[in-house]
Protein backbone atom coordinates (compact mmCIF):
# COMPACT_ATOMS: atom_id res chain seq x y z
CA UNK A 1 0.00 0.00 0.00
CA UNK A 2 1.42 3.22 -0.93
CA UNK A 3 1.52 6.16 1.84
CA UNK A 4 -1.11 8.40 0.27
CA UNK A 5 -3.19 5.19 -0.10
CA UNK A 6 -2.47 4.61 3.87
CA UNK A 7 -3.18 8.11 4.61
CA UNK A 8 -6.24 8.05 3.28
CA UNK A 9 -7.07 4.55 4.49
CA UNK A 10 -6.20 5.57 8.07
CA UNK A 11 -7.99 9.22 7.56
CA UNK A 12 -11.45 7.14 6.91
CA UNK A 13 -10.68 5.05 9.68
CA UNK A 14 -10.51 7.99 12.28
CA UNK A 15 -13.47 9.53 11.22
CA UNK A 16 -15.54 6.27 12.01
CA UNK A 17 -13.87 6.35 15.64
CA UNK A 18 -16.44 8.99 16.20
CA UNK A 19 -18.82 6.08 16.23
CA UNK A 20 -17.31 3.84 18.39
CA UNK A 21 -18.48 4.40 22.36
CA UNK A 22 -15.71 3.44 24.15
CA UNK A 23 -12.04 4.32 24.09
CA UNK A 24 -11.26 0.60 24.77
CA UNK A 25 -13.03 -0.38 21.44
CA UNK A 26 -11.28 2.55 19.69
CA UNK A 27 -7.88 0.98 20.53
CA UNK A 28 -8.74 -2.05 19.79
CA UNK A 29 -10.02 -1.17 16.34
CA UNK A 30 -7.18 1.23 15.45
CA UNK A 31 -4.78 -2.00 16.51
CA UNK A 32 -6.60 -4.40 14.37
CA UNK A 33 -6.61 -2.05 11.53
CA UNK A 34 -3.03 -1.62 11.23
CA UNK A 35 -2.36 -6.16 11.93
CA UNK A 36 -4.28 -6.25 8.77
CA UNK A 37 -3.24 -3.30 6.42
CA UNK A 38 0.02 -3.78 7.20
CA UNK A 39 -0.40 -7.90 7.20
CA UNK A 40 1.11 -8.23 10.69
CA UNK A 41 1.36 -11.92 12.85
CA UNK A 42 1.23 -10.05 16.28
CA UNK A 43 0.46 -7.05 17.53
CA UNK A 44 0.13 -6.31 21.23
CA UNK A 45 -1.26 -2.92 23.01
CA UNK A 46 -0.32 -2.23 27.05
CA UNK A 47 -2.10 0.75 28.31
CA UNK A 48 0.40 0.92 31.72
CA UNK A 49 -2.32 3.98 32.74
CA UNK A 50 -5.23 1.66 33.13
CA UNK A 51 -3.32 -1.27 34.02
CA UNK A 52 -5.04 -3.59 30.82
CA UNK A 53 -3.10 -5.58 27.39
CA UNK A 54 -5.11 -5.47 23.85
CA UNK A 55 -4.14 -8.07 21.61
CA UNK A 56 -4.62 -8.47 17.58
CA UNK A 57 -3.66 -10.98 15.03
CA UNK A 58 -2.41 -14.15 16.19
CA UNK A 59 -1.20 -12.57 19.91
CA UNK A 60 -5.08 -12.62 20.32
CA UNK A 61 -4.94 -16.16 21.22
CA UNK A 62 -1.62 -16.40 22.77
CA UNK A 63 -1.43 -16.77 26.61
CA UNK A 64 -0.73 -13.77 27.47
CA UNK A 65 -0.47 -12.44 31.63
CA UNK A 66 -1.26 -9.01 31.64
CA UNK A 67 0.09 -8.22 35.38
CA UNK A 68 3.10 -9.45 33.92
CA UNK A 69 3.42 -6.94 30.62
CA UNK A 70 2.60 -4.65 33.20
CA UNK A 71 6.20 -4.73 34.74
CA UNK A 72 7.76 -4.04 30.98
CA UNK A 73 7.20 0.22 31.65
CA UNK A 74 10.55 0.02 33.47
CA UNK A 75 11.88 -2.00 31.10
CA UNK A 76 10.71 -0.87 27.52
CA UNK A 77 12.94 2.65 26.22
CA UNK A 78 11.27 5.75 25.79
CA UNK A 79 12.15 6.01 22.57
CA UNK A 80 10.71 3.78 19.22
CA UNK A 81 13.28 0.59 18.20
CA UNK A 82 13.60 -2.40 16.81
CA UNK A 83 14.55 -4.81 20.30
CA UNK A 84 15.55 -8.53 20.68
CA UNK A 85 13.16 -11.05 21.60
CA UNK A 86 14.94 -13.13 23.86
CA UNK A 87 16.04 -11.07 27.13
CA UNK A 88 16.03 -11.50 30.78
CA UNK A 89 13.82 -8.39 31.04
CA UNK A 90 11.26 -8.97 28.34
CA UNK A 91 10.68 -12.80 29.29
CA UNK A 92 6.85 -11.61 29.84
CA UNK A 93 6.19 -11.29 26.17
CA UNK A 94 7.41 -14.47 25.42
CA UNK A 95 3.69 -16.04 24.55
CA UNK A 96 3.14 -12.78 22.40
CA UNK A 97 6.64 -13.63 20.39
CA UNK A 98 6.08 -17.10 19.76
CA UNK A 99 9.56 -17.73 18.91
CA UNK A 100 10.22 -14.46 17.04
CA UNK A 101 13.79 -13.49 17.20
CA UNK A 102 12.88 -9.78 17.58
CA UNK A 103 10.16 -6.82 17.52
CA UNK A 104 8.99 -3.29 16.96
CA UNK A 105 8.31 -0.89 20.35
CA UNK A 106 6.82 2.39 20.02
CA UNK A 107 6.34 4.22 23.34
CA UNK A 108 3.11 5.90 23.62
CA UNK A 109 3.82 9.19 25.56
CA UNK A 110 1.89 12.18 27.33
CA UNK A 111 3.14 15.75 26.58
CA UNK A 112 5.06 15.72 29.99
CA UNK A 113 7.02 12.71 29.23
CA UNK A 114 5.20 10.27 31.15
CA UNK A 115 5.00 6.56 29.04
CA UNK A 116 1.29 5.62 29.34
CA UNK A 117 1.25 2.29 27.26
CA UNK A 118 3.46 0.77 24.67
CA UNK A 119 2.33 -0.38 21.26
CA UNK A 120 4.58 -3.91 20.10
CA UNK A 121 4.57 -5.40 17.02
CA UNK A 122 5.84 -8.70 15.65
CA UNK A 123 6.34 -8.73 11.37
CA UNK A 124 7.28 -11.46 8.72
CA UNK A 125 10.87 -9.14 8.62
CA UNK A 126 11.35 -6.98 11.49
CA UNK A 127 14.13 -5.03 10.64
CA UNK A 128 12.47 -4.36 6.90
CA UNK A 129 9.09 -3.40 8.13
CA UNK A 130 10.25 -1.06 11.09
CA UNK A 131 12.58 0.65 8.39
CA UNK A 132 10.31 0.71 5.61
CA UNK A 133 7.19 1.78 7.95
CA UNK A 134 8.22 3.82 10.62
CA UNK A 135 6.13 7.00 9.77
CA UNK A 136 3.36 5.08 9.24
CA UNK A 137 3.32 3.34 12.70
CA UNK A 138 4.12 6.81 14.27
CA UNK A 139 0.82 8.12 12.67
CA UNK A 140 -1.15 5.54 14.79
CA UNK A 141 0.90 5.42 17.87
CA UNK A 142 0.08 9.10 17.78
CA UNK A 143 -3.71 8.84 17.65
CA UNK A 144 -3.25 5.51 20.61
CA UNK A 145 -1.29 8.12 22.43
CA UNK A 146 -3.76 10.81 22.06
CA UNK A 147 -7.07 8.26 22.83
CA UNK A 148 -5.43 7.48 25.84
CA UNK A 149 -3.94 10.80 27.00
CA UNK A 150 -7.63 12.02 26.39
CA UNK A 151 -9.08 9.62 28.32
CA UNK A 152 -6.57 10.35 31.09
CA UNK A 153 -7.53 14.25 31.32
CA UNK A 154 -11.27 13.27 31.11
CA UNK A 155 -10.85 10.67 34.01
CA UNK A 156 -11.74 12.45 37.81
CA UNK A 157 -9.30 11.98 40.07
CA UNK A 158 -8.71 9.16 42.17
CA UNK A 159 -8.89 9.57 46.20
CA UNK A 160 -6.32 10.01 47.71
CA UNK A 161 -4.06 9.23 44.98
CA UNK A 162 -0.44 10.59 45.36
CA UNK A 163 1.30 13.48 43.98
CA UNK A 164 1.94 13.28 40.10
CA UNK A 165 5.75 13.29 39.73
CA UNK A 166 7.16 16.64 38.41
CA UNK A 167 7.82 17.10 34.75
CA UNK A 168 10.74 15.97 32.99
CA UNK A 169 12.96 18.74 32.16
CA UNK A 170 12.97 19.68 28.43
CA UNK A 171 15.48 17.92 26.69
CA UNK A 172 18.42 19.94 24.73
CA UNK A 173 16.37 19.01 21.19
CA UNK A 174 13.32 20.42 22.23
CA UNK A 175 14.64 23.85 23.21
CA UNK A 176 16.73 23.71 20.14
CA UNK A 177 13.69 23.25 18.00
CA UNK A 178 11.50 25.50 19.88
CA UNK A 179 14.47 28.14 19.87
CA UNK A 180 14.49 27.83 15.83
CA UNK A 181 10.90 28.02 16.22
CA UNK A 182 10.68 31.36 17.82
CA UNK A 183 13.81 32.68 15.60
CA UNK A 184 11.39 31.55 12.38
CA UNK A 185 8.68 33.26 13.70
CA UNK A 186 9.74 36.53 14.24
CA UNK A 187 10.63 36.68 10.30
CA UNK A 188 7.03 36.40 9.76
CA UNK A 189 4.92 39.51 9.12
CA UNK A 190 1.71 38.58 10.27
CA UNK A 191 1.09 37.47 13.95
CA UNK A 192 2.51 34.11 15.32
CA UNK A 193 2.33 32.58 18.47
CA UNK A 194 4.26 29.08 20.28
CA UNK A 195 2.81 27.55 23.28
CA UNK A 196 3.71 24.40 24.46
CA UNK A 197 1.86 21.71 25.22
CA UNK A 198 1.02 22.22 28.50
CA UNK A 199 -0.46 25.71 27.45
CA UNK A 200 1.65 28.07 28.83
CA UNK A 201 2.32 30.88 26.43
CA UNK A 202 6.31 30.61 24.96
CA UNK A 203 6.43 33.15 22.47
CA UNK A 204 4.44 35.54 20.37
CA UNK A 205 6.02 37.41 17.18
CA UNK A 206 7.12 41.20 17.15
CA UNK A 207 4.30 41.27 14.41
CA UNK A 208 1.51 40.11 16.78
CA UNK A 209 2.12 43.03 19.48
CA UNK A 210 2.54 45.35 16.85
CA UNK A 211 -0.87 44.63 14.57
CA UNK A 212 -3.29 43.50 18.16
CA UNK A 213 -1.54 46.75 19.65
CA UNK A 214 -0.15 45.26 22.48
CA UNK A 215 3.10 46.16 24.79
CA UNK A 216 3.89 42.65 25.65
CA UNK A 217 3.68 38.69 25.90
CA UNK A 218 1.70 38.96 29.30
CA UNK A 219 -0.73 41.82 28.75
CA UNK A 220 -1.77 39.72 25.44
CA UNK A 221 -2.34 36.72 27.65
CA UNK A 222 -4.17 38.44 29.85
CA UNK A 223 -6.41 40.04 27.78
CA UNK A 224 -6.62 37.12 25.09
CA UNK A 225 -9.45 34.46 26.42
CA UNK A 226 -8.83 31.77 24.67
CA UNK A 227 -5.35 32.21 26.91
CA UNK A 228 -6.50 33.40 29.56
CA UNK A 229 -9.64 31.27 30.62
CA UNK A 230 -8.27 27.47 32.00
CA UNK A 231 -11.26 26.11 30.41
CA UNK A 232 -11.27 27.54 27.32
CA UNK A 233 -7.50 26.95 26.64
CA UNK A 234 -7.99 23.22 28.14
CA UNK A 235 -10.77 22.64 25.76
CA UNK A 236 -8.02 23.98 22.78
CA UNK A 237 -5.10 21.73 24.02
CA UNK A 238 -7.69 18.59 24.14
CA UNK A 239 -8.84 19.45 20.21
CA UNK A 240 -4.92 20.05 18.95
CA UNK A 241 -4.18 16.70 21.04
CA UNK A 242 -7.33 14.92 19.05
CA UNK A 243 -6.83 16.30 15.67
CA UNK A 244 -3.48 18.07 15.62
CA UNK A 245 -5.15 21.00 14.07
CA UNK A 246 -7.43 23.71 14.44
CA UNK A 247 -8.36 25.90 11.21
CA UNK A 248 -10.30 29.45 11.73
CA UNK A 249 -11.34 28.87 15.39
CA UNK A 250 -12.88 32.27 16.73
CA UNK A 251 -11.63 33.54 19.67
CA UNK A 252 -11.99 37.71 21.07
CA UNK A 253 -9.70 40.08 22.88
CA UNK A 254 -9.99 43.35 24.56
CA UNK A 255 -7.12 45.55 22.86
CA UNK A 256 -5.43 48.64 24.50
CA UNK A 257 -7.71 50.50 23.37
CA UNK A 258 -10.45 48.82 24.86
CA UNK A 259 -12.14 47.47 22.13
CA UNK A 260 -13.53 44.12 21.37
CA UNK A 261 -11.91 42.44 18.70
CA UNK A 262 -12.80 39.16 16.62
CA UNK A 263 -9.56 36.51 16.18
CA UNK A 264 -9.66 33.52 13.76
CA UNK A 265 -7.12 31.49 15.21
CA UNK A 266 -5.79 28.83 13.45
CA UNK A 267 -2.99 26.22 15.26
CA UNK A 268 -0.89 22.87 14.59
CA UNK A 269 0.68 20.84 17.41
CA UNK A 270 4.03 19.72 16.72
CA UNK A 271 6.33 17.15 18.79
CA UNK A 272 7.15 20.15 21.11
CA UNK A 273 5.22 23.08 21.05
CA UNK A 274 1.45 24.59 19.20
CA UNK A 275 2.39 27.03 17.12
CA UNK A 276 -0.27 29.24 15.06
CA UNK A 277 -1.24 32.76 13.70
CA UNK A 278 -4.01 35.32 14.62
CA UNK A 279 -5.69 37.49 12.08
CA UNK A 280 -8.15 40.24 12.84
CA UNK A 281 -11.75 39.19 11.31
CA UNK A 282 -13.72 42.10 13.26
CA UNK A 283 -14.62 43.99 10.19
CA UNK A 284 -15.27 41.37 8.29
CA UNK A 285 -17.72 39.56 10.86
CA UNK A 286 -19.55 43.45 11.08
CA UNK A 287 -19.56 43.91 7.36
CA UNK A 288 -21.68 40.58 6.47
CA UNK A 289 -23.64 37.64 7.53
CA UNK A 290 -22.32 35.56 4.68
CA UNK A 291 -18.89 36.33 5.73
CA UNK A 292 -19.20 35.32 8.52
CA UNK A 293 -20.79 31.87 8.30
CA UNK A 294 -17.53 31.61 5.64
CA UNK A 295 -15.47 32.25 8.64
CA UNK A 296 -17.28 30.11 10.79
CA UNK A 297 -16.76 26.85 8.08
CA UNK A 298 -12.91 27.17 8.74
CA UNK A 299 -13.35 25.62 11.84
CA UNK A 300 -13.54 22.20 10.34
CA UNK A 301 -10.21 20.01 10.21
CA UNK A 302 -8.93 18.96 7.19
CA UNK A 303 -8.05 15.85 8.45
CA UNK A 304 -5.86 14.42 5.42
CA UNK A 305 -4.05 17.20 5.87
CA UNK A 306 -3.39 17.12 9.60
CA UNK A 307 -2.73 13.47 8.95
CA UNK A 308 0.22 13.79 6.66
CA UNK A 309 1.79 16.18 9.05
CA UNK A 310 1.56 13.85 11.80
CA UNK A 311 3.87 11.67 9.51
CA UNK A 312 6.69 14.07 9.38
CA UNK A 313 9.31 14.12 12.31
CA UNK A 314 11.92 16.13 11.57
CA UNK A 315 11.97 19.90 12.63
CA UNK A 316 12.55 21.39 8.71
CA UNK A 317 9.31 19.07 7.56
CA UNK A 318 6.94 19.99 9.94
CA UNK A 319 7.78 23.95 10.01
CA UNK A 320 7.36 23.56 5.79
CA UNK A 321 4.36 21.89 6.18
CA UNK A 322 2.83 23.99 8.86
CA UNK A 323 3.35 27.74 7.82
CA UNK A 324 1.78 26.00 4.31
CA UNK A 325 -0.96 25.17 6.19
CA UNK A 326 -1.44 28.11 8.15
CA UNK A 327 -1.36 30.49 4.31
CA UNK A 328 -3.84 27.59 3.05
CA UNK A 329 -6.30 27.72 5.80
CA UNK A 330 -6.79 31.35 4.55
CA UNK A 331 -8.09 30.26 1.22
CA UNK A 332 -10.82 27.93 1.92
CA UNK A 333 -11.37 27.32 -1.85
CA UNK A 334 -8.14 25.06 -2.89
CA UNK A 335 -8.79 22.03 -0.98
CA UNK A 336 -6.03 19.78 -1.46
CA UNK A 337 -4.85 22.16 -3.86
CA UNK A 338 -0.85 21.95 -1.95
CA UNK A 339 -1.42 18.12 -2.12
CA UNK A 340 -1.72 17.76 -5.39
CA UNK A 341 0.79 20.62 -6.78
CA UNK A 342 3.99 18.32 -4.85
CA UNK A 343 2.51 15.46 -6.08
CA UNK A 344 3.18 16.73 -9.38
CA UNK A 345 6.13 18.96 -8.93
CA UNK A 346 8.09 15.67 -7.74
CA UNK A 347 6.51 13.74 -10.37
CA UNK A 348 7.93 15.80 -13.42
CA UNK A 349 10.89 16.08 -11.18
CA UNK A 350 11.31 12.16 -10.96
CA UNK A 351 10.93 12.29 -14.89
CA UNK A 352 13.81 14.68 -15.69
CA UNK A 353 15.87 13.02 -13.32
CA UNK A 354 15.50 9.60 -15.35
CA UNK A 355 15.78 11.34 -18.92
CA UNK A 356 18.48 14.38 -17.71
CA UNK A 357 16.97 16.16 -20.83
CA UNK A 358 19.33 19.21 -20.51
CA UNK A 359 23.11 19.64 -21.71
CA UNK A 360 23.45 22.17 -19.37
CA UNK A 361 21.77 21.05 -16.08
CA UNK A 362 21.76 17.81 -14.48
CA UNK A 363 19.43 17.46 -11.71
CA UNK A 364 20.39 15.77 -7.85
CA UNK A 365 19.16 12.96 -6.84
CA UNK A 366 17.41 14.46 -3.97
CA UNK A 367 15.59 16.88 -6.15
CA UNK A 368 12.65 15.48 -6.43
CA UNK A 369 11.86 15.20 -2.82
CA UNK A 370 13.24 18.69 -2.29
CA UNK A 371 10.88 20.30 -4.41
CA UNK A 372 7.89 17.98 -3.01
CA UNK A 373 8.46 20.39 0.09
CA UNK A 374 9.78 23.41 -1.38
CA UNK A 375 6.33 23.21 -3.15
CA UNK A 376 4.19 23.42 -0.02
CA UNK A 377 5.42 27.29 0.40
CA UNK A 378 4.62 28.19 -3.44
CA UNK A 379 2.00 30.72 -2.34
CA UNK A 380 3.08 31.36 1.07
CA UNK A 381 2.71 35.23 0.34
CA UNK A 382 -0.91 34.72 -0.07
CA UNK A 383 -1.06 35.29 4.05
CA UNK A 384 -0.32 39.12 3.31
CA UNK A 385 -3.22 39.86 0.57
CA UNK A 386 -6.06 41.39 2.77
CA UNK A 387 -9.32 39.07 3.10
CA UNK A 388 -11.56 41.19 0.96
CA UNK A 389 -9.20 40.05 -2.06
CA UNK A 390 -8.06 36.51 -1.06
CA UNK A 391 -11.25 34.86 -0.40
CA UNK A 392 -13.59 37.11 -3.49
CA UNK A 393 -15.32 34.85 -5.23
CA UNK A 394 -16.14 37.27 -7.72
CA UNK A 395 -13.18 37.97 -10.94
CA UNK A 396 -11.15 40.61 -9.14
CA UNK A 397 -10.86 44.29 -10.50
CA UNK A 398 -7.45 45.63 -12.33
CA UNK A 399 -6.45 47.34 -9.08
CA UNK A 400 -6.92 43.85 -6.60
CA UNK A 401 -5.41 41.72 -9.34
CA UNK A 402 -1.75 44.24 -8.99
CA UNK A 403 -2.06 43.74 -5.11
CA UNK A 404 -3.03 39.16 -5.61
CA UNK A 405 0.46 39.46 -7.57
CA UNK A 406 2.30 40.85 -5.10
CA UNK A 407 2.09 37.32 -3.24
CA UNK A 408 5.29 36.53 -5.19
CA UNK A 409 7.39 39.74 -3.81
CA UNK A 410 5.56 38.83 -0.17
CA UNK A 411 6.62 35.19 -0.49
CA UNK A 412 10.21 35.89 -1.56
CA UNK A 413 10.87 38.64 1.09
CA UNK A 414 9.20 35.93 3.90
CA UNK A 415 11.78 32.76 2.75
CA UNK A 416 14.53 35.07 1.83
CA UNK A 417 15.02 37.01 4.81
CA UNK A 418 14.18 33.40 6.73
CA UNK A 419 16.91 31.99 4.81
CA UNK A 420 19.76 34.64 5.13
CA UNK A 421 19.15 34.52 8.92
CA UNK A 422 20.28 30.95 8.76
CA UNK A 423 23.41 31.96 7.25
CA UNK A 424 23.45 29.06 4.90
CA UNK A 425 21.67 27.85 1.76
CA UNK A 426 18.70 25.78 3.23
CA UNK A 427 15.19 23.92 2.22
CA UNK A 428 14.10 27.54 1.94
CA UNK A 429 16.50 28.69 -0.59
CA UNK A 430 14.68 26.41 -3.19
CA UNK A 431 11.27 27.38 -2.05
CA UNK A 432 12.13 31.27 -2.10
CA UNK A 433 12.83 30.79 -6.16
CA UNK A 434 9.54 28.88 -6.34
CA UNK A 435 7.75 31.13 -4.58
CA UNK A 436 9.17 34.65 -6.69
CA UNK A 437 8.84 32.85 -9.97
CA UNK A 438 6.25 30.41 -9.69
CA UNK A 439 4.00 32.91 -12.31
CA UNK A 440 6.57 33.47 -14.78
CA UNK A 441 6.60 33.14 -18.23
CA UNK A 442 8.68 31.44 -20.87
CA UNK A 443 8.25 34.46 -23.15
CA UNK A 444 9.10 36.99 -21.04
CA UNK A 445 5.24 38.11 -20.15
CA UNK A 446 4.82 36.70 -16.41
CA UNK A 447 5.58 38.04 -13.35
CA UNK A 448 6.38 39.45 -11.16
CA UNK A 449 9.63 40.52 -13.09
CA UNK A 450 9.23 39.24 -16.47
CA UNK A 451 12.17 37.15 -16.68
CA UNK A 452 12.62 35.46 -20.09
CA UNK A 453 13.32 31.22 -20.75
CA UNK A 454 16.32 30.46 -19.55
CA UNK A 455 16.46 32.95 -16.92
CA UNK A 456 14.09 30.77 -14.98
CA UNK A 457 15.17 28.87 -12.83
CA UNK A 458 14.59 24.73 -13.39
CA UNK A 459 12.40 25.02 -9.76
CA UNK A 460 10.05 27.67 -10.64
CA UNK A 461 9.61 26.18 -14.30
CA UNK A 462 8.16 22.87 -13.18
CA UNK A 463 6.40 24.45 -10.23
CA UNK A 464 4.59 26.97 -12.99
CA UNK A 465 3.32 23.58 -15.24
CA UNK A 466 2.40 21.84 -12.08
CA UNK A 467 0.18 24.81 -10.69
CA UNK A 468 -1.11 25.69 -13.94
CA UNK A 469 -2.75 22.21 -14.34
CA UNK A 470 -4.10 22.05 -11.17
CA UNK A 471 -5.73 25.19 -11.46
CA UNK A 472 -7.23 24.01 -15.09
CA UNK A 473 -8.38 20.69 -13.41
CA UNK A 474 -10.19 22.23 -10.17
CA UNK A 475 -13.88 23.64 -9.72
CA UNK A 476 -13.36 27.58 -9.14
CA UNK A 477 -16.22 29.65 -8.17
CA UNK A 478 -16.00 31.68 -11.33
CA UNK A 479 -15.38 28.51 -13.47
CA UNK A 480 -16.13 24.73 -14.14
CA UNK A 481 -13.12 22.30 -13.74
CA UNK A 482 -11.02 20.75 -17.29
CA UNK A 483 -11.01 17.47 -18.16
CA UNK A 484 -7.53 16.38 -17.93
CA UNK A 485 -6.79 15.66 -21.27
CA UNK A 486 -8.24 19.40 -22.53
CA UNK A 487 -5.48 20.63 -20.07
CA UNK A 488 -2.76 18.68 -21.20
CA UNK A 489 -3.79 20.05 -24.70
CA UNK A 490 -3.50 23.49 -23.57
CA UNK A 491 -0.06 23.27 -21.81
CA UNK A 492 1.25 21.81 -24.54
CA UNK A 493 -0.16 24.64 -26.67
CA UNK A 494 1.84 27.10 -24.67
CA UNK A 495 4.82 25.41 -24.79
CA UNK A 496 7.53 27.63 -25.91
CA UNK A 497 5.35 30.64 -24.82
CA UNK A 498 4.11 30.25 -21.17
CA UNK A 499 5.99 26.80 -20.62
CA UNK A 500 9.77 25.59 -20.97
CA UNK A 501 9.27 23.00 -23.09
CA UNK A 502 11.29 20.54 -21.91
CA UNK A 503 9.04 20.36 -18.94
CA UNK A 504 5.86 20.19 -20.64
CA UNK A 505 7.58 17.03 -22.88
CA UNK A 506 8.12 15.55 -19.41
CA UNK A 507 4.44 16.16 -18.09
CA UNK A 508 3.80 14.31 -21.17
CA UNK A 509 5.95 11.57 -20.69
CA UNK A 510 4.43 10.39 -17.14
CA UNK A 511 0.24 11.94 -18.09
CA UNK A 512 -1.19 8.51 -16.91
CA UNK A 513 0.77 8.99 -13.38
CA UNK A 514 -0.48 12.98 -13.76
CA UNK A 515 -3.97 11.84 -13.91
CA UNK A 516 -4.38 9.49 -11.27
CA UNK A 517 -3.00 11.71 -8.83
CA UNK A 518 -5.40 14.17 -10.37
CA UNK A 519 -8.15 11.40 -9.28
CA UNK A 520 -5.99 10.51 -6.16
CA UNK A 521 -7.34 13.85 -4.01
CA UNK A 522 -10.70 15.03 -4.11
CA UNK A 523 -11.15 18.79 -5.93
Amino acid sequence: MRASEFIDSFSALVARLDSVPTTGRKLQTLTEWLVAVHGLGHALLVDFRAGTVITSGRAAAAAVESERLLTLAGALPAAEALLPGKTESTAALDPFLNGSREFVHFPLQAPDGRTLGSLLLVAKSPVDYFNGHKNEIRLVAAKLRDLLYIEELAAPPKPDCPPKPAPLAVSKPVRDEIAMMKNFINLMNFPMFIMGLDGEMIAVNHSLLLKLKFESQTEFVRRCEIFRDVFLRGELLKQLARDGGIRGKRCSLVDSGCERVTLSLTAVRLDSAVVGSLFDVSEFVRVTEDLRESLKMQEFLNDKLISANLLLHKTKSSTIRSLARLAEFRDIGTGDHLKRICEYSRLIAQEILRRQPYADYKMRPEFPDEIFLASMLHDIGKVAIPDTILLKSERLTEDEWAIMKKHTLYGWEILNQADCELGEQSFLTLASHIALNHHERWDGSGYPNGILSEGIPHCARISAVADVYDALTSARPYKTPWHHEDAVAEIKAKAGVHFDPVIVDMLVGVEKKVLDIHRLFPK
